[in-house]
């Protein structure tokens, strides 16, 4: 399509001197006219960029000696609110640079490169990602030193780490912020559930292929703690029993904690557990008698992520906000 791409290039070399150089400037590629897909007659992969634009500025010089072909120069690499898909998940607004050394006795060298994205929708949103991460080649390693994003009304940042793509395992450490309950709460469907107040905590995340494994992570409740109350109608027929699940029922009608603490494990199945304590009263039981409960949540990411996903479609959510 017309202007999907532009710029220029010079090259030049001197068969006598055999030595040459190549400039490439402000070469640019419009994703809105022209969809990575389209470049291919014959697109085999499952993800795609159709937004944004990624552009690339070289300077490469080379000559030969006596020990063979040396070269040096640098290259960058920018991309400008691209936006595309992966699977069922959407992503847009990614911005980041790349500068690249090139030198026949170091190699190729990357500096590091400070990358955003504003929205990963994997059936709800991740919003405002951030990072700064450094490549290298040799090493087939990325070295992230930061890393943070905003999850349901809350914030996660990632310690720094060596994603290392050769090894067998990688391990990260999530330190979540603020994550409100209600939020998750929603995500896991659960009947008859109002909840309120947020958790913070650290996760604990060992990368195995391209499965995430959680063992022993923790989360605990915001100060001033929060309010639980639950109307299932399975229940109520219980609720003046004084069977344990009647007790159980009648607290959590109006369940006022002041302490919410949680052990995190995810397997490898992508099965979630949540074991949780929590500390507070009934006002309408008995203000003035603590409780303690110990309720386990279970739930399958995968499975209520593609539920999630199913209610929408990629292509609606990158228009929506393609449109903002």
């Amino acid at each position: 399509p017309k202007d999907s791409l532009s710029g220029t290039a010079a090259l030049s070399h001197d068969l006598v001197e055999e030595r040459g150089e190549l400039t490439l400037d402000s070469a640019a590629i419009e994703f809105d006219t022209l969809g990575l897909s389209g470049i291919f007659t014959d697109w085999p992969y499952d993800w795609d960029i159709e937004a944004g634009s990624g552009s690339a500025t070289a300077g490469i010089r080379w000559s030969k000696s006596d020990a063979g072909f040396a070269y040096e120069g640098t290259a960058a690499i920018t991309a400008d609110s691209v936006a595309g898909r992966y699977a069922d998940i959407a992503f847009l607004g990614f911005d980041g640079r790349l500068d690249i050394e090139l030198n026949s006795e170091k190699g190729v060298l990357f500096e590091p490169a400070r990358f955003d994205v504003a929205l990963v929708d994997v059936g709800f949103p991740v919003e405002d990602i951030s990072g700064t991460a450094t490549p290298s080649i040799d090493e087939s390693a990325i070295t992230v030193s930061a890393l943070s994003m905003s999850v349901l009304g809350g914030t996660v940042n990632v310690d720094p780490f060596r994603y290392d793509l050769n090894a067998d395992t990688n391990q990260l450490m999530l330190r979540a912020s603020g994550i409100q309950l209600p939020l998750m709460a929603g995500l896991a469907d659960l009947e008859a559930v109002t909840i309120s107040g947020s958790v913070s905590g650290e996760i604990p995340v060992t990368i195995r292929g391209n499965n995430g494994i959680i063992d022993n992570g923790n989360l605990e409740n915001d100060p001033p703690g929060g309010v639980i109350r639950y109307g299932g109608g399975a229940a109520t027929g219980v609720v003046n029993d004084d069977s344990q699940l009647g007790i159980v029922t009648r607290t959590l009608r109006n369940f006022e904690f002041d302490s919410l603490t949680s052990a995190v494990d995810y397997s490898q199945d992508g099965d979630l557990v949540l074991q949780m304590r929590l500390k507070g009263i009934n006002p309408d039981v008995d203000p003035t008698q603590p409780v303690i409960l110990n309720l386990n949540v279970e739930n399958n990411v995968p499975q209520m992520l593609r539920s999630l996903q199913a209610t929408r479609s990629i292509e609606d959510v990158l228009e929506r906000q393609l449109s903002k």
